[in-house]
């Protein structure tokens, strides 16, 4: 779904100018149509931690996956994964996770992660 990547690098591109938190939101599936519909950090900690509100797992029960951004820089290829905190969020909660690092200014990495350290990468988005 080419608005979802659009809205995707839209919410990224904001994460880079924010240097307190990491951005992230829910997926969720409306009809044929995916939605990533932003939350804002419950805290703000550093630019490599996003602190999920309640509002946002309580979402979460009924989407499609979580994610966030590991967008600090637009070139962040060693970043590019999900860090431990990211498979301690997702063995806590047992939901679908996914991270959208910045490669370059026109390419996201997406990574799902989920329970038990699964770990999936499922390919690049250009913007």
């Amino acid at each position: 779904d080419k608005s979802l990547a659009v809205e995707w690098f839209r919410q990224a591109d904001v994460d880079v100018k924010d240097l307190e938190s990491e951005h992230g939101g829910v997926l969720d599936q409306k009809g044929e149509h995916y939605i990533a519909e932003s939350y804002e950090p419950w805290m703000r900690c550093h630019n490599r931690k996003y602190v999920a509100s309640p509002r946002l797992i309580e979402h979460l029960y009924t989407a499609v996956a979580h994610y966030h951004f590991h967008a600090q820089t637009t070139r962040n290829t060693e970043g590019a994964a999900p860090g431990r905190g990211d498979q301690r969020f997702a063995d806590r909660w047992g939901f679908n996770c996914l991270v959208l690092s910045f490669i370059d200014r026109n390419r996201l990495n997406v990574d799902y992660y989920g329970p038990e350290g699964v770990e999936i990468d499922l390919g690049t988005l250009y913007r």
